[in-house]
This record gives structure tokens, sequence and C-alpha cells, in this order.
């Protein structure tokens, strides 16, 4: 299934995807979307994740992405760019 995505949502999936079933810190991530200053009561993270969810449901699709309290994000599944 395609999921047409923004360059931001992209560059974040093939990050996490990369990670190979690691977890990646929030801070990691800030970074990667060049968020210098990362503020731990930030939710930019939190609705990016729950826009890509939206889009994926959209295309009946479940990301599988896991949220890992206090530490980060895990994709633990396979990621096609086209």
């Amino acid at each position: 299934m395609l999921i047409q995505l923004s360059g931001r949502e992209a560059m974040l999936m093939e990050h996490l995807a990369s990670a190979a079933g690691a977890t990646v810190s929030r801070g990691a991530i800030d970074t990667l979307l060049g968020h210098t200053h990362s503020d731990p009561e930030s939710r930019r993270l939190d609705a990016a994740l729950r826009r890509l969810r939206m889009k994926a449901r959209a295309a009946g699709v479940d990301l599988p992405l896991h949220i890992v309290h206090a530490a980060g994000v895990r994709f633990v599944g396979t990621l096609t760019v086209v």
C-alpha cells in the first residue's frame, strides 16, 4: 500500500526504519527534524506521529510504530520507499 508522505514524514519514517528495530530517542528525532532546542514538554513528535497514523489508517494500514515510554520510538516492520 502506498501512502503519500510529506518530506519530513518520509525522512522520519526512513530514519526509524533504518534503526532496525532499535528505539530512537525523542531528542534524536527532534534533531533530525531540525528542532535545535529539545523541549521535554513539546508535543511536536506526538503530533507528527498522529498525522502519520491518520494517513496510514486512511489507507487501511497499521504503522508498525511502538512508543517506548521515556525512551523514544521503535519501528518494527518493513518499509519500501518509492
